[in-house]
């Protein structure tokens, strides 16, 4: 019985393949427009949008800027003000990991 030609698969060094669409918005953030858009609108907004009222009556300052819809589906709304959030980091890192 014949053997099935032998397939060889690109190696991936231990990195996935980068999509398109995760390049865009890795490009994005690196751009100086988004680290003054970012800078400037944790300046207008300093406490925590808190959307899981985690920190009750307490402020906590906001150290990062959350995007509503992601860069990823919606590169247009990169600089969006509307599409924005103020987030400490832990509240962050919640809202990342329930994608």
């Amino acid at each position: 019985m014949p053997k099935a030609p032998t397939t060889h698969k690109a190696k991936s060094y231990g990195r996935k393949p980068i999509k398109v669409y995760e390049s865009q918005a890795r490009a994005i953030r690196r751009k100086s427009n988004w680290k003054r858009t970012s800078t400037l609108f944790r300046q207008q907004h300093p406490i925590c949008a808190d959307p899981f009222g985690d920190h009750g009556d307490r402020p906590v300052p906001s150290e990062q800027v959350h995007h509503v819809k992601p860069i990823e589906q919606r590169p247009d709304l990169a600089f969006t003000r509307s599409n924005l959030m103020a987030l400490c980091a832990d509240c962050h890192a919640k809202l990342e990991s329930k994608k």
